[in-house]
């Protein structure tokens, strides 16, 4: 299992390492860029990879994940994702064992230094009286950004945001329209990680 031959099914095996890793030094249920984490090996990983990764974690149950355009997939290890690389890493010939052993062979060692995206720093779910706060911040951060991008539909995306803080402000919010407000969010790179961060603290 050379690290200059990987296949798809090693190169998945290697990112859940890679987040129990990550998760073992910070807090559990961040969401990490799948892309960030290819960027770490040594082998050069098609930029499909990770999107393509990305759906079959989530479809295995491995993790959560969330998909925006231009191919980012960011990914939460689950309680199976755990279960996985903990059995992985017991077994012989196992990429994830040998990962474990000697990290080396794969990625590149200083790669535990880079800035890997996250968007999630606390995934324990609020009470919506009690974590308002939270959430209209997220939400500032938000409008912000588009406030200050040149997306085109700039107008309605901060007419969405704004229905969105009514429904914050309900004692009983209606999250299915918040969902659905969300959703063209979600597909903005560079706050995904925001997006995905409310989702889990209103538990959506």
């Amino acid at each position: 299992m050379s690290q200059e031959n990987l296949t798809f099914t090693e190169y998945v095996t290697l990112l859940l390492t890679q987040l129990y890793d990550y998760e073992l030094k910070n807090r559990p249920g961040e969401y990490i860029n799948l892309g960030d984490l290819s960027n770490n090996f040594k082998q050069k990983i098609p930029n499909q990879w990770a999107f393509d990764a990305g759906k079959v974690l989530e479809s295995r149950g491995l993790a959560k994940c969330i998909f925006a355009l231009g191919g980012l997939a960011m990914a939460s290890l689950t309680g199976e994702g755990r279960m996985f690389i903990e059995k992985a890493r017991d077994e012989e010939n196992n990429v994830a064992k040998v990962f474990k052993d000697k990290p080396e062979t794969y990625i590149n060692i200083q790669a535990d230094n880079v800035n890997i995206a996250t968007g999630n720093n606390n995934t324990q779910t609020i009470n919506i009286e009690s974590g308002r706060k939270e959430l209209f911040d997220i939400l500032k951060e938000i409008k912000e950004y588009i406030n200050k991008s040149g997306i085109e539909n700039k107008n309605d995306l901060i007419s969405d945001l704004d229905s969105i803080e009514s429904q914050i402000k309900k004692k009983e919010p209606n999250k299915s329209i918040i969902a659905d407000l969300l959703e063209p969010f979600g597909k903005i790179i560079d706050i995904a990680g925001k997006v995905a961060n409310f989702i889990n603290l209103i538990n959506l």
